[in-house]
């Protein structure tokens, strides 16, 4: 088992002249990892720091830990950049994109000559460029909180002159320091760092990574004598669920973070499952209210509860009007209450990552695993894509056929481990549809994803067959989910808005959305984006563009009723609206 100390500031140890000289990631005290050796440090939710060097098989052996966690110091190597990325986020005014040349070389790094790149890709694409303090004007931008929250011992990263790949920290120092984020500077770093896994060179490991690690890498040159050419390589970063971790291995990033990202997953949560003080799992950033039975009437909750509100813990049985009868269980996350005419109706009130689950295990099951993380997906895509607003800030949804039905019950084991699995993940251009056995355009069917999951393919596989012409996003708003505004294509929505509400006003179904938010479309297909009121898509260079903007402000004003996912009636409406009929 890894030694455990608290990792609460710099505390004096030794150095060795080995270190100072490496341009590596070596710990002199723990020695270098052999070849196919995996070097591991994260903090645990009490603040010990632990460290291990893993194996290929799975193994561990526990690192020389009393001056690995309080003396010894690591290189930086690209991860200078998360700290240029605090400082920007922590800044109201938001600092120019940058625009390739083709004139330098580091510029591989970022995009192609002419092209542009913005925060959150520079930061997974390594993008040093971007981050130059020099460019940003680093003297003028706020000491935000997240700096703020920087040890004494990393006062240096508040500097421009202390941002460079040489710069060297204490390990358990900056571990801390990641573990101090600001939770919302962290959400958006993460959103953005899933990128990596997304569309760069994690996506080979994307099926046993999901949406659980967001890591940024590096790779520094070693420098010892006989060592040319050879490379160290990791990442550092945090779990979705926020433990801070750092890795590192012999090669360049692209071989060793796809490489080694699965037997970190499977050893921290080994750690987790020996009782090892980890962070509670936020649930996601959305509640979602159940209006559980929406299409069958409720008779009676029995035993009859003593009054409405909530339904105490335990299991209780609902009777319908048909004379079904069906038991629920309430962890206190059901109440019931009694409408004008008596009928009682009863509503739940979850997390998004529980509410999914229990979608999984209503509408498909836990297993096998890669069939159940990609509904996952799907039903995480739906309902952000058409919850309505609700109270509190909640979306709200009706547990209904024509919707998504909702286990009254706590999720099984398996359905929460498939939502953990792919955390945040949602498809971006496809709406997430699907049924039990039956595929189509853009329509997943479940049984197709079990025979697929049978046969070997991952969740990922499984998408991208059900929705070629999607791709995964996070749902957080950033990274490939977020916005580029494109202001002129706002103003002209706005501007006809007006008179296509008194077209429409007659149309069943038709609500009129509230203010919309166009954003350029980065790939995939044009779509709208319900629970964030946003319009992916490419502009308004040609009457297709603009036929595609009044189409998805349509699915926008019809998806509340079944007439919004009708393809055929909003392209009828869209062109009648153009008047290009």
């Amino acid at each position: 088992m890894a030694h455990s100390s608290q990792a609460s500031g710099r505390r004096p140890g030794l150095r060795l002249a080995a270190l100072a000289a490496a341009g590596c990631c070596a710990f002199a005290q723990a020695g270098e990892p052999a070849r196919g050796e995996l070097q591991l440090a994260w903090l645990d939710a009490a603040g010990g720091f632990h460290a291990v060097a893993l194996a290929p098989d799975g193994s561990s052996r526990p690192l020389p830990s009393a001056p690995f966690a309080h003396g010894d110091e690591v290189p930086l190597g690209s991860l200078w950049k998360l700290a240029a990325y605090a400082r920007l986020a922590d800044n109201p005014v938001r600092e120019g994109d940058y625009t390739c040349t083709g004139r330098q070389r580091e510029e591989v790094y970022c995009c192609e000559p002419g092209q542009r790149i913005s925060r959150g890709a520079a930061l997974w694409r390594s993008c040093g460029l971007y981050f130059q303090p020099s460019r940003l004007g680093w003297d003028r931008l706020l000491l935000g909180e997240t700096l703020q929250a920087l040890p004494p011992s990393l006062s240096v990263l508040q500097q421009a002159g202390g941002l460079g790949e040489r710069t060297r920290v204490p390990l358990a120092d900056w571990l801390a320091w990641l573990g101090r984020w600001p939770a919302a500077t962290r959400q958006q770093a993460q959103d953005d760092l899933a990128g990596y896994w997304l569309q760069g060179p994690g996506r080979k490991a994307l099926g046993e990574v999901g949406g659980r690690l967001r890591l940024k890498t590096f790779t520094l040159e070693r420098r010892e004598p006989g060592a040319a050419g050879e490379r160290w390589s990791g990442a550092s970063g945090w779990t979705r669920e926020g433990t801070p971790l750092w890795m590192a291995a012999r090669g360049s990033s692209a071989q060793v973070v796809p490489r080694w990202a699965p037997l970190v997953l499977r050893h921290l949560d080994a750690q987790r499952e020996a009782g090892q003080p980890w962070p509670a799992a936020d649930g996601g950033a959305s509640c979602v209210e159940v209006s559980f039975f929406s299409r069958y009437p409720l008779q009676a909750i029995e035993p009859a509860p003593a009054a409405e509100g909530v339904l105490p813990d335990g299991r209780w049985r609902v009777r319908f009007a048909n004379g079904v009868q069906l038991d629920i269980e309430s962890r206190r996350d059901l109440t019931w209450r009694r409408d004008a005419t008596g009928q009682p109706h009863l509503l739940g009130r979850f997390t998004l990552d529980d509410y999914v689950a229990r979608v999984v295990d209503r509408e498909g099951a836990g297993q096998p695993a890669a069939a159940a993380q990609a509904l996952a997906v799907a039903a995480r895509s739906y309902v952000l894509a058409n919850g309505q607003p609700g109270a509190g800030g909640c979306l709200a949804i009706a547990d209904s056929s024509a919707r998504q039905r909702v286990a009254p019950r706590p999720p099984t084991a398996a359905a929460q481990a498939a939502v953990r699995h792919t955390a945040d993940l949602v498809l971006q251009g496809a709406e997430g549809r699907y049924h039990s056995t039956r595929a189509g355009r853009d329509v997943m069917a479940w049984t197709d994803a079990v025979r697929a999951a049978e046969a070997g393919q991952g969740f990922e596989q499984i998408l991208a067959s059900a929705y070629p012409r999607a791709t995964l996003a996070t749902a957080g708003g950033r990274g490939s989910q977020g916005c580029e505004p494109l202001p002129q294509a706002e103003q002209w929505l706005a501007a006809r808005r007006g008179r296509w509400q008194r077209l429409l006003a007659g149309e069943a179904g038709y609500t009129a959305p509230p203010p919309v938010q166009v954003c350029r479309l980065q790939q995939g297909r044009a779509h709208a984006l319900r629970s964030a009121a946003r319009i992916y898509a490419a502009g308004l260079h040609s009457l297709e563009d603009r036929l595609t903007l009044v189409h998805e402000f349509l699915h926008l004003a019809f998806s509340g009723h079944p007439r919004g996912a009708d393809e055929h009636f909003i392209e009828q409406q869209a062109r009648r609206l153009l008047g290009v009929d």
